[in-house]
Formats: structure tokens, sequence, C-alpha cells
């Protein structure tokens, strides 16, 4: 892709193609050097926000955001909606630490919401922003539920994010994403019985068949209580999907919540496939730090699979040609070298020499 891009002169349509294909960094180099020379496209500037916003800069999202809505002269129901989805994704990535960011988590909300509601202000049938503002609405339903410090009302952010999404499934009948957010919003609220008769909905409504429906009701009907149907549920996910890994937990707590003799022997493969599953997604990114040339990341990555080292993690770090070069010595660092040694040596630790 890069390549494609040196031959080819930037231009707006192959900067969207990246966009739309997730990779985002492409997309903004793309965008930025056909601005270059045409600083007016409002166009480029929006759909480079857009970008920065999926890449977590949400300050370089929202100014290009506001720039295009600047130059439009605040007509452009497309530039408010994402700046709303801007918004929403700022508030996602910094719930884990709500507590400490409450007041700045609550600005956002108000500013999500209201961008959105501009959008469809400006374009009544606009499915997209009633879902995406639907699911803000989710969001904030669910931290003001369970922040007792916030000072929005659950009840009113639940209500609204309900009637956009039952608004985006009117204008788009196949809209099984929001059909299936719909579905969340009733499971935070533990409304288990209509989280699963949506994402029953959702599951005939998904035309590109992209939702993993039968893990996904193993979920909910697991959380709901109903453990036997949770089981069912999971067993049609792994005949379709084998080697969908996740659901082995749903499978192995329903087990033990229904007091099966099975319950142990479940819990056992779940455990073995989890752990197996974390060690190559943990060894993964230690090889794109690497790659990237943060090689003590990359060693702090390696240390925590030190001791927990199974044949495919071995056969990733002797086959993976990320670390080819610190294999066969003609890398010499002194941080990465001797836990990589110790990994594919199946080594507990390492020794670090003085």
């Amino acid at each position: 892709m890069n390549e494609m891009m040196e031959k080819e002169a930037p231009s707006p349509q192959q900067a969207e193609m990246l966009r739309t294909s997730g990779l985002y960094s492409n997309a903004v180099d793309c965008f930025t050097a056909w601005l270059e020379n045409n600083k007016n496209d409002a166009w480029s500037i929006a759909h480079r926000g857009a970008a920065r916003a999926a890449l977590g800069d949400h300050q370089g999202a929202i100014a290009d955001l506001d720039l295009a809505l600047e130059m439009r002269k605040g007509y452009y129901p497309w530039a408010h909606a994402q700046k709303g989805e801007a918004h929403r994704i700022y508030v996602r990535d910094i719930i884990p630490w709500v507590e400490e960011n409450l007041s700045r988590l609550e600005g956002e909300i108000n500013k999500s919401l209201a961008s959105f509601a501009e959008a469809i202000k400006q374009s009544s049938g606009y499915a997209w922003a009633y879902a995406h503002k639907g699911a803000m609405h989710a969001v904030a339903s669910f931290i003001y539920k369970r922040f007792p410090a916030a000072t929005g009302d659950w009840e009113n952010h639940f209500n609204e994010g309900s009637r956009c999404f039952r608004r985006a499934t009117e204008l788009n009948g196949a809209y099984a994403w929001a059909i299936a957010f719909h579905a969340l919003l009733h499971a935070t609220n533990q409304d288990f019985d209509k989280a699963q008769e949506l994402m029953g909905l959702a599951v005939q409504r998904n035309v590109n068949h992209d939702l993993h429906h039968h893990r996904a009701m193993a979920e909910l009907l697991y959380y709901g209580g109903r453990y036997q149907e949770s089981l069912v549920q999971g067993w049609l996910t792994r005949q379709l999907d084998p080697e969908d890994i996740l659901v082995l937990y749903f499978v192995a707590q329903s087990l033990f919540q229904s007091k099966s003799p099975n319950a142990k022997a479940a819990s056992d493969l779940a455990l073995d496939r989890l752990w197996t599953l974390l060690n190559i997604n943990v060894l993964m990114i230690s090889g794109l730090y690497y790659a990237r040339g943060e090689s003590k990341e990359a060693a702090d990555m390696i240390r925590l699979l030190l001791g927990k080292q199974n044949m495919e993690t071995l056969f990733i770090a002797h086959s993976d040609p990320v670390w080819e070069d610190v294999r066969n010595g003609r890398v010499k660092d002194e941080e990465l070298l001797p836990v990589y040694q110790a990994l594919i040596s199946g080594k507990s630790r390492y020794k670090k020499e003085t």
C-alpha cells in the first residue's frame, strides 16, 4: 500500500480508500499530502479528521472537523456526526479511568450528543447519526448508573438511547449494528430478556453475516442466568467456528452454575486455550513494538511470557521474520536479546549480565 502511494500522486479518493480499509495512519498521510496543494478542500479535511479520530488523535480530529465545518459555514451533517463520533471514541478510551476523569468525561459526552443532534437536525434521515448517538447515550447510561459522583440522569440516557436505536432501524431496517447495540443497552440495564430478543432480531437482519451472534447469545444468556440455553448457544458457536475461544469461558461457567460434573473438564480446556491466546497476543504485541523500533517495550512484553511458553508461542518466536535479526545475532540489543534468548530456550527467567 505504501509503494502504491509513492508511485501515484495523492488523491482524496485514494486517501478515503485507505481510511475505509482501516489504514488510518496512511490515510492521514495521504490526505495531508493532497491538502498541501488543495488547502480549501473541506471534504478532505473532514475525512482526515475522521481518520485521526480512529487513531485516537482526539485534538487533531476535532481541529480538522471544526475547520471543515467553518469552511462549510456550519452546514455539513457528515462532519457534525463525525465530530460526535470523535468525542464518543474519546469517552470510550478513557472509561477505564472514569473516576479521575469524571468532569472531563461528562463534558465530552455532552459535546458528542450535541454534535450528533446537529447532524440529525441538518439531515433528519441520517440513520448512522441516530445509531451512534444511541451508542453514546448507552455509554452515558452505563456510567451514570454506576458512578454516584456523576451528575447525569442514567434513565434519561437509557430512554434516549433506545429511541435513537429504534429510529435508526426505522430508517434502515437492515442496520444490524444498531439493533445489536440496542441489545447491549438493555443488557447493561440487566434486562437480558429484551437484550436476547433484540440480538435475535439483529441476527435476522444481519445481511453481511458479520455478527458473532451465537457467542453473543451465549454471553447474554449466561449473564441473564439462563445457563442451559447459554450452553446450547456455546455449543452452536463451537460447531460453526471451532476457533472461537472466548465462548469457552461462557460454556465452562454455565456448567459450573448448573452444577455439572463436566465443569472441571470444560474449565481445563477454557484455561488452556485462553492462556494460549493471551500469550500469543502478548508475543505479537512484542513483535509490533520491535518492528516500530521500541525495543524496551518489546522486551517488557516478552518478560510476561517467561515461564509460560508453549509449543505455539515457541513456534512463533522461532519462525516470525520480525525476530530474524535477533535470532541470528545480527542485533546486539542489551535490553531485548537476553529476554528473547530466554524465551526461545524455554526458560522461566533470565539473568541480566552486569
